[in-house]
This record gives C-alpha cells, structure tokens and sequence, in this order.
C-alpha cells in the first residue's frame, strides 16, 4: 500500500509574528524622558534666538550711526559755510558754492539743514538748491529746487560740539572757509577759532542703545568763528 504524499510543492512554512509591543510603563518613561528633554533644550533655544535677535538690532543700530556720522562729518568738511547749533535742537546748517569749470560761469550755491525730529527720532536733511545759469547780455537766470527726506531713524539723540585749542567748548557756534570771512568779522570784538566739531549720535531700537561719536576737522580750520550769545 502506497503513501499519499499530502505536501504540497512549493508551499512556505508558517510564519509566526510576535504580538508583544511595548508596554504602558515603557511608553510612559519614553515619553518622560523626551518631556525632560524638551525642558532642557527649550530654554537654550530661547536664548540663541534672542541672541540672534538682539546681534541683528545691534548690526541695524550701528549700520545707521556709521551712516549719519559718515554723512555729517562728510558734508561739514566740503561745505563752505556752517553753523551749529545744539542748545535747542541737534541741528547743523551748511552752505557751499559749487561752479563749473571755465569758461563757464555758472554755478550751484546748496544749503543743507539737518535737524532731528524728537517726536518720532528721525534725523531729516532739507536741501535748497540755487541753480545760476549765466546768458550774455542777460546776466544770471535762477532755478531753485528744495527736498525734504529721511535721513535715518531709531535717532534717540544727536549733539554738536566745537572745540577750539584753547579747551574752549561750545554748544552752539559757526565758521567759515577763508573765501567767506567778511560775513563773520563784521561788527565783531571777539573770535573763537574751532578746530573741530564732535558729533555724538545716540540710537534705541527694541531695548538695544547704541552711542556712537566722532570728531571732525573743518576745511581750513585755521579760520574764524562767532560764538552764539
């Protein structure tokens, strides 16, 4: 008698799966020691942010003080003519005379005012612009154009100071280049001669403060200058 082979061809073995998973103590330590986890980081992250936060305000702050200051101690060195007053207001006043080469007769006589605005610290520059064209046999024809703008803001405060060589030191005062000394010496029994001119500028932003300063030396300092009374 012959036996009947019931095994199929081909066919796999069983496959048994484990149903065990992890138990409702593991979950919970697993899930206790991420919390503690969280707690740790979350702190450090905090205050890489606001680290990052308060580097980038800083950079902002300084950026802007390094423009005004460039700005200033630039226009007060070329200019021809300045006053400075800051016992009211932080407010610089500059005029120069710009003229074309020859033949040519014309030229541009610009007044610069700078003066900041305390209600919303912002440091604005008005320009007034006297273009003089001149036509044979009919003298100078004039064209002026004014602008009002922004400068910077954040400006928390900004100050002149005029130093002289003798230590004398002033709030208020103006010169002259050598070309323009009639206007300054009429009608005057003392002179200060200032040397140079420290502006300080002080920004906030977000709590940060940045203080910044500089001192510049006008163009032909070894002019005369009026002291404000």
């Amino acid at each position: 008698m012959s036996r009947i082979n019931t095994k199929k061809k081909g066919a796999f073995p069983a496959v048994f799966f484990s149903r065990s998973g992890f138990t409702l103590a593991e979950l919970i330590v697993v899930i206790t020691v991420l919390s503690i986890m969280a707690m740790v980081t979350a702190p450090l992250i905090k205050v890489a942010v606001e680290a990052v936060g308060v580097h980038t305000v800083q950079a902002e702050l300084e950026e802007t003080g390094n423009l005004v200051l460039a700005k200033l101690g630039r226009d007060l060195r070329s200019s021809d003519e300045w006053k400075i007053d800051s016992t009211v207001s932080a407010r610089m006043s500059l005029s120069s005379t710009t003229r074309e080469d020859p033949p040519s007769q014309n030229y541009t006589s610009d007044r610069f005012i700078y003066a900041l605005q305390t209600a919303d610290s912002t440091l604005r520059v008005t320009r007034a612009a006297t273009f003089y064209t001149f036509i044979p046999g009919k003298g100078y024809q004039t064209r002026t154009t004014s602008y009002d703008s922004s400068l910077a803001d954040n400006v928390k405060a900004l100050t002149f100071e005029c130093l002289a060589a003798d230590g004398t030191a002033a709030l208020a005062c103006s010169g002259s280049s050598g070309k323009f000394m009639n206007a300054y010496t009429t009608g005057l029994s003392a002179y200060t001669v200032w040397e140079r001119i420290k502006i300080r500028v002080i920004l906030e932003k977000g709590g940060q403060t940045v203080d910044m300063e500089t001192t510049i030396r006008p163009r032909k300092t070894a002019h005369e200058a009026m002291r404000f009374p």
